[in-house]
């Protein structure tokens, strides 16, 4: 093993969506780490093929087949860490599904709800039933998975927005959690994975000029997910780390971006001429992009040098 590497030996830990893809790689570069692992899915094939898998390779782990879309199951997945190894150090939020359509051809919006309840209230479930078992047990670490696309995805705005909510998830838990010894963080991640190649040909479909991938072994998210579980991780929280391939990149939470105006009142007139006079130059473009940023507090906002403040006259 790279003494490099965190040592997660002794650690419990849970792995939602492990059947396959991230989640698979994920659970088995865990306990090759020495980390036990819950093999949760709700597909029990996908969840028994990647415990034997681990087991084969010297591994402890064990299949849970549950929804995490519901109290019921992620309460069950918790259980059974405890009742499996003893206790619960961490968790990966990973399980996920994807709604492939525009909003224009919506029929009845259940694809779309289900996206939501696995994505987003899953996460939530499984994340406040191991934080409630952690905070009682010296704390622990929570690792949810969210995406680039939570800046916009077309025909698949269900699946950004989940993603953008699992992102609001990481960090408001972090600001919960603060004092209790539990860290929530989270991972950006890129593989090429059954989703993304059923994606691609749905795409391909509708006749639409979809290039090739670069195909990125999902392999490559879980250094980053075993950093988050370490103790090497221990003053680190409300934090998301993005990986394409061998490229490692921090994401930035929402931002207020300078210049603000300020006036005394303001109507509609008042706001088209900020925007096209002030804005206009600002105004942030679609999709997910890299940017420098530095980070004021925005009730210091007018204190920092080199930030400016544009006052306007009042309009009566």
């Amino acid at each position: 093993m790279n003494s490099a590497q965190p040592e997660l030996a002794g650690k419990s830990v849970i792995v939602t969506g492990a059947g396959q893809g991230i989640g698979a790689a994920t659970a088995l570069y865990l306990a090759d780490l020495g980390a036990s692992v819950i093999v949760a899915d709700i597909v029990e094939e996908n969840a028994q093929r990647t415990a034997a898998s681990i087991a084969e390779r010297g591994g402890r782990a064990v299949a849970r087949v549950a929804d995490v879309a519901s109290w019921e199951g992620a309460r069950s997945i918790v259980a059974a860490a405890v009742a499996s190894f003893g206790g619960l150090d961490g968790v990966v939020n990973n399980a996920g599904v994807l709604h492939r359509g525009s909003p224009f051809a919506e029929v009845d919006g259940e694809g779309a709800r289900r996206v939501f309840m696995v994505n987003l209230f899953g996460t939530y479930c499984v994340g406040v039933a191991a934080m409630q078992h952690m905070a009682e047990h010296g704390g622990g670490s929570i690792v949810n998975v969210t995406s680039g696309v939570q800046a916009g995805m077309a025909d698949g705005a269900s699946y950004s927005a989940s993603k953008g909510g699992v992102a609001s998830l990481t960090y408001s838990w972090a600001l919960d959690c603060e004092g209790t010894g539990i860290r929530v963080n989270a991972i950006s991640p890129v593989a090429t994975t059954p989703m993304t190649r059923g994606t691609d040909e749905w795409q391909r479909s509708l006749g639409r000029d979809i290039p090739q991938r670069e195909e990125v072994d999902p392999i490559w998210n879980c250094p980053p997910i075993a950093y988050f579980l370490s103790d090497r991780s221990k003053d680190v929280t409300g934090q998301i780390l993005r990986t394409h391939g061998g490229t490692l990149q921090l994401v930035g939470h929402p931002v207020v971006v300078a210049p603000e105006l300020t006036r005394e009142s303001w109507n509609a007139a008042d706001v088209a001429e900020a925007v096209d006079t002030v804005f206009a130059e600002h105004l942030p473009p679609l999709g997910l992009h890299a940017a420098r940023v530095e980070y004021v507090p925005i009730s210091k906002v007018n204190q920092v040098p080199g930030v400016e403040r544009f006052a306007g006259e009042t309009r009566r």
